[in-house]
This record gives structure tokens, sequence and C-alpha cells, in this order.
């Protein structure tokens, strides 16, 4: 019986993503890079748009343009950098003797990129 492999997730560095592209929803946690799951419900609360495409005129299938998953991950690189900056001015700054470090807000995904 041959062994079952799980699909790899796209590397959008290595192959390069049209933003013309259409990504039918059911290859989309590849190139989100998330689990069927999470991408479910980040459509849900709004966090990922939805997608756009019917593939076919009067067909079920859902696609996602490259220009919005290229979106995401610009998005993501952005909340990212905010978190590293956020987290390097936290650990950056040294407590005078009898001080506590002060308090940093971590960037909300939801606002990244708004």
């Amino acid at each position: 019986m041959p062994k079952k492999t799980l699909p790899t997730p796209i590397n959008i560095d290595v192959i390069p993503l049209s933003p013309f592209e259409i990504i039918r929803l059911s290859d989309a946690p590849k190139f989100f890079g998330l689990a069927p799951t999470q991408l479910a419900e980040k459509i849900a609360s709004g966090e990922i748009e939805p997608p756009k495409f019917v593939t076919a005129p009067g067909g079920r299938a859902r696609g996602f343009t490259g220009a919005q998953i290229i979106a995401w991950h610009r998005k993501m690189e952005a909340w990212q950098e905010e978190c590293a900056a956020a987290a390097k001015k936290y650990y950056d700054s040294k407590p005078k003797p009898g001080q506590r470090k002060a308090e940093v807000k971590v960037p909300s995904r939801t606002k990244a990129g708004a």
C-alpha cells in the first residue's frame, strides 16, 4: 500500500504567485500556510477576506485571487515587524534599580496593515 504524504506548503518566494491567478478554496490552506479549519475561522471572523471568485459559471467551487493571498502575506510580514519592534523596545529598556519595566503592548493582528 502506498505511503500517504501530507501536502507541503507552497513557498511563494520560490514559486512566484501571479496576482491574477485563481487559487481554489480547497488549495488555499497551502498558500496561506494555515490549516483548513484555521482558514475557515479567519474567513468567518473577517480577518481574511472571503474568496471572491466562483471558478465556473453555475459552479460551486470558490477561489481566491493571487492578489488576496499576496496581500495577506504582506499584512502578516508587517505585523511580524511590529511585534519584533515592540519586543526589541521591551527587552532593550533596562529598568533602574527598584523600578519595573514599562509594559509594551503587542500589536493586534486585526489592526495590522489597516
